[in-house]
């Protein structure tokens, strides 16, 4: 699904102002799609205009904090983000995911994600012959599995 209904598939990002942007919203720093974490107004100063201060979390690199300041009525550019269910089919040796979508559309490029526990968590499972949902989050042309659920006991 993705969480700007109104753009389309083919659209990487939209301009939005500044304020209307809040804890939880996204922003691209860069060519980086990333999640504010913390955000701050200041009010009007000798020049006029509010400036609004934004911390950001880069969301397909958890260690990457980014930090920056822009007026208020300022547009900046907010990457459009989808999240998207497949089923596992298989893991290769190599780390590569077999998924299935839900047109039955098999997809063959992605990797067990860069965090070590959820990649073992989920190789678990699946050497268990559990059969799984994985939700895949999409932006700005990068892709990685952010979570899973078990869909039998």
């Amino acid at each position: 699904m993705s969480l700007y209904n109104n753009c389309s598939e083919t659209t990487a990002s939209v301009p939005t102002q500044a304020s209307t942007l809040r804890i939880g919203g996204y922003v691209l720093v860069g060519l980086n799609p990333c999640k504010v974490v913390e955000y701050s107004s200041s009010g009007t100063g000798k020049h006029g205009k509010c400036k609004i201060h934004f911390i950001c979390q880069d969301l397909f690199s958890t260690k990457k904090r980014h930090e920056f300041a822009v007026s208020s009525t300022k547009n900046i550019e907010v990457p459009v983000v989808e999240v998207v269910d497949y089923q596992l089919i298989n893991i290769d040796e190599e780390g590569y995911l077999s998924l299935l979508d839900k047109k039955g559309v098999l997809y063959t490029s992605l990797a067990l994600p860069g965090n070590k526990d959820l990649s073992q968590t989920i190789t678990n499972y699946f050497n268990l012959d559990k059969t799984l949902q994985l939700s895949v989050l999409k932006s700005m042309g990068m892709e990685e599995v952010i979570q899973f659920k078990v869909l039998d006991g």
